[in-house]
């Protein structure tokens, strides 16, 4: 009853949505007509969702795309940045890297011994190449687009990611002329950032484009964490023989130094801190010394009517090591011991794809795609306790991803204005973990050794169609499935799977002056990790009034759960010299089907399970709404002027599960048996897992000279200096997102 009010309830704003856009746009058309002779039209943009050149506004997927001009414009170089007037988005920093959440899907586990061993919900693909690791600040320049899809696209990519996908296309070498750009940005926390890009073509079917980033800046919390120090660098070649055959070669190296992510002293609100940027103790980085190298080559062959053949093969090779004290593990009201720890990590990534894709002359559009990808990551570490020098350990952790797939979609054209889609996608995918643990030699310390895995072999599909109402208005639908691994759980776990209900709508109106683009969505998930924390319960064994004994409860790791929503997004060219662009999302996230219940031990005693049933999930806050008002002053000398404000508003959000504890008082006799009397609590260990609703402001203002061959930019980012909470892991270290920063960006073409 309550599920069936909320989708009435979704219905409505949905209907609400397309009248107010309607009244929108028929006020928009009344100033127009009074404007009369202006011309001010929105650009057409070119996206490569369904693997070949199309208008974004033909494309029957919810998406957004960011241009490489905006992002290069005001400094944006890293994806958080990059995502941010996308209201459906939210981003999770983390010691394993930078989490793309969409519509509420999200990652919402803890790294296990600093590694992601969880496929993503979100997948950042850069040029055509998957990654199963969250990497998304390290190759953010040189930038031609960002396209952002929105819900599972299987049937399409080598990766099953059920949130979505981040494509970043970065530009890649022409035939056809020399160019140049440079970027200098200066900023508080001493931040200095460069980049720069050249284009030389060497002769009628060689071209080659070397592009380079470097960025530096200081800690911002209080020990100093958080800084950045990465240095990237990027060559592509490009080898045209004939107008139906090119080749593509990509190498790239991406170092990072500094203490990279860390966690700050937990808070509730941010008016309970003076400083929220306040180091907690487990607030060491460990991304220090990392080094990333890829390699990529990609073939391009048309093959006339029948369609194109790309052939796209890649490897990553990644290392790092941290030297420095990090914390142990320990249940909530108890103090971990501390390691001086010296840690080495090591993986590859190899992918290759080869996909078939329709020509635009085709009958109908069709792909056809084979993938095969491996994974590995490995991590050692020695440790010494600081205060308990005995105290050595020795730990070893792998996980490893191997995937192969065929995925195909086909959409056929019943009418002229009528097309129908069908997709399927076949895995044979595996992941999974070994832990090998080696504690000092003292009295009954054992050797620790754990090997998990999850496979995923079943058949997933996508079925939908496409309605013309009018030129420049599109009616789309489909139902689709997609799924996601677990790696660091009970061998053989059920794998999560989401099936996903979508319909939208695309318009432009107002011979292209307004975009009203408006979709909705019902996921059901089955087995989403929920991963809830271990229970503890405490007693008191001796009846002295002290909790002397705790019981661990282990926690409820799998349930089932409903996801829906709707997504508005509009750009308005309200005259030649303003532009609004807004984008707001409603979601709705819970559980189904997910209790904790209590072991025989305590069920005996009469205690109630914990129902989740109906709660919200974490990382799904209701409401979000993102905003740019841009004005643009033309000046005397041919030049420009662009102010421009960008704002943010979220609704309170639950960040993650984190640990309860049962206080548990019971009465024994003399053999230790109880005797049914008892007194119990609950205490939640850490309100500082919620995140109040908040706003944040960006500013900039752009100078472009009159030939267009540069800008002067100054910014000035969170205005209201806000800490937003991003995550909060089993063992209570909270990560907060960037505070006030400020500088000045010039760039240069030529």
């Amino acid at each position: 009853m309550k599920e069936a009010k909320m989708k009435k309830t979704l219905m409505m704003i949905l209907m609400a949505v397309f009248v107010v856009g309607f009244v929108f746009s028929d006020l928009l058309l009344v100033y127009a007509e009074e404007k009369g002779g202006e011309e001010f039209t929105l650009e057409e943009i070119t996206v490569t969702a369904e693997k070949r050149e199309e208008n974004q506004q033909k494309v029957p997927i919810a998406m957004e795309v960011v241009s490489g001009d905006e992002i290069k414009e005001i400094g944006k170089n890293d994806i958080n940045e990059i995502l941010d007037n996308i209201s459906s988005v939210l981003i999770q920093s983390n010691t394993d890297g930078i989490r793309v959440s969409i519509r509420g899907v999200s990652n919402d586990n803890s790294p296990f011994s600093g590694i992601s061993v969880y496929t993503p919900s979100v997948a950042v693909n850069q040029d055509s190449v998957y990654t199963n690791r969250n990497q998304g600040n390290q190759n953010m320049y040189d930038i031609e687009r960002v396209e952002v899809l929105f819900g599972p696209q299987s049937t399409l990519y080598a990766s099953a990611s059920p949130g979505g996908i981040v494509n970043v296309i970065t530009s890649n070498p022409k035939l056809a002329a020399y160019e140049a750009a440079g970027t200098l940005e200066y900023g508080n926390y001493n931040l200095l950032h460069t980049e720069g890009s050249m284009n030389a073509p060497l002769g009628e079917k060689v071209a080659v484009r070397a592009a380079f980033s470097t960025s530096v800046h200081d800690g911002y919390l209080t020990n100093g964490a958080m800084d950045e120090d990465k240095k990237s660098a990027r060559l592509k070649a490009l080898f045209q023989p004939n107008e139906k055959l090119t080749f593509l070669l990509i190498g790239e190296v991406n170092t990072t130094g500094g203490q990279g992510f860390a966690s700050v002293a937990q808070f509730i609100n941010q008016d309970d801190k003076d400083n929220p940027w306040t180091s907690s103790q487990a607030s060491a980085g460990k991304q220090n010394n990392e080094k990333i190298k890829k390699t990529s080559a990609r073939m391009d062959w048309d093959m006339g009517n029948v369609g194109t053949l790309s052939v796209i093969a890649s490897y990553l090779k990644n290392s790092s090591s941290f030297k420095g004290v990090a914390p142990g593990m320990a249940p909530p009201g108890m103090v971990a011991p501390d390691y001086d720890t010296d840690e080495v990590s090591r993986g590859t990534e190899k992918d290759i794809e080869a996909r078939m894709v329709s020509s635009a002359d085709f009958p109908f559009k069709w792909i056809l795609g084979v993938n095969i990808y491996r994974s590995v990551n490995l991590r050692e570490s020695d440790m010494v306790g600081v205060d308990n020098p005995a105290d050595i350990r020795y730990d070893y952790f792998d996980s490893f991803d191997e995937m192969e797939a065929i995925f195909g979609n086909i959409t056929y054209p019943i009418t002229d204005s009528f097309r129908a889609t069908a997709g399927a996608r076949k895995s044979h995918h595996i992941n999974g973990t070994t832990s090998h643990s080696i504690p000092g030699r003292g009295p009954g310390e054992a050797e620790f050794y754990r090997k998990d895995k999850t496979l995923f072999d079943d058949p997933i599909y996508r079925l939908g169609f496409e309605y013309d109402l009018a030129d420049t208005s599109m009616l789309y639908a489909d139902w689709s499935s997609s799924y996601r691994m677990n790696g660091a759980t009970t061998n053989l776990s059920p794998v999560e799977t989401l099936y996903a209900y979508t319909s939208g709508i695309k318009n432009r109106f107002l011979n292209n002056r307004l975009q009203l683009n408006v979709s909705a969505y019902y996921y059901d998930y089955k087995n989403y990790f929920a991963n809830l924390p271990p229970l503890f319960v405490a007693y008191d064994s001796d009846n002295n009034g002290t909790f002397d004994n705790r019981y661990e409860v282990d926690g409820k790791t799998y349930g089932d759960a409903r996801v829906y929503g709707l997504d508005v997004q509009t750009s308005t060219i309200i005259t030649a010299q303003d532009k609004l662009d807004l984008s707001v999302s409603y979601i709705k996230k819970y559980f189904t089907d997910l209790a904790h219940d209590w072991p025989d031990v305590v069920n005996d005693l009469g205690l109630p399970d914990l129902d989740y049933n109906g709660k919200d999930m974490p990382q799904a806050p209701n409401w979000n709404v993102a905003a740019n008002y841009s004005h643009s002053f033309f000046l005397a000398n041919g030049g420009s002027l662009k102010a421009s404000i960008d704002i943010r508003y979220t609704t309170e959000t639950c960040l993650n599960f984190q640990a309860e504890i049962l206080s548990l008082n019971y009465e024994q006799d003399a053999l230790g048996n109880y005797t049914g009397n008892y007194t119990t609590s609950m205490v939640n260990t850490s309100d500082a897992r919620w995140q109040e609703a908040y706003h944040i402001e960006n500013v900039n203002l752009v100078y472009s000279d009159p030939d267009g061959k540069w800008t002067l930019s100054g910014y000035v980012n969170n205005l209201g200096n806000y800490a937003v909470k991003q995550f909060l892991d089993g063992n209570g270290n909270l990560m907060i997102g960037n505070p006030r920063t400020y500088g000045a960006v010039l760039s240069v073409k030529f």
